[in-house]
């Protein structure tokens, strides 16, 4: 995970071995404790038509499956190669990154329940599963506000114009930290 902040946008990097090859054809699902967003995090409907109009897509990455496609469902998602000549060998680590998850908020939740992985063939039958497949991450408390924003000046109000300055004065306000001289904004 390359963010733990709670409410955060983070990437999430999973990796595992089957003990079975890989194929095109085949998919991965991987479930999400329900502390998460239902769709996991930033998902959108990239295609409104096809097999699949109501689908819901969140970016992804995986260097041993090559270009993937994951789709969203309630906590779910499905990962699944986009060319047909993918092999990955049995015993060989599988990677797979879901760019943009939202971390739950670390102080309305802990993350209590595992990440299930499960693997399905080409013919959409389970072949494998793994409960608590995946480490849970440990989130900490998003950072304090201590800047509020005083006012804001904007030279030129005009709604066709072509530039304006803008200036923003702040407030730091933070009655549990003292700031240094050496400190700066």
């Amino acid at each position: 995970m390359t963010n733990a902040n709670g409410g955060e946008w983070a990437d999430y990097e999973f990796s595992f071995k089957s003990t079975a090859d890989f194929v095109s054809g085949e998919s991965i699902e991987i479930y999400f404790p329900n502390e998460y967003d239902p769709f996991v995090g930033h998902a959108m409907k990239w295609f409104n038509s096809g097999s699949n109009p109501s689908a819901y897509y969140l970016k992804c990455s995986s260097t041993a499956l090559g270009l993937v496609w994951c789709t969203v469902d309630k906590w779910k998602v499905t990962i699944m190669a986009s060319s047909e000549n993918v092999t990955v060998v049995a015993g060989t680590a599988i990677d797979i990154t879901l760019h943009y998850v939202s971390n739950p908020l670390a102080t309305n939740a802990a993350v209590v329940q595992p990440f299930i992985l499960s693997i399905y063939n080409a013919s959409n039958v389970l072949t494998a599963v793994k409960d608590d497949a995946f480490t849970k991450p440990t989130l900490v408390d998003p950072a304090s506000d201590i800047i509020d924003i005083k006012s804001v000046m904007v030279s030129n109000t005009d709604l066709f114009s072509t530039s304006s300055t803008y200036n923003f004065a702040f407030y730091l306000e933070d009655s549990t930290n003292t700031w240094s001289t050496a400190e700066t904004l």
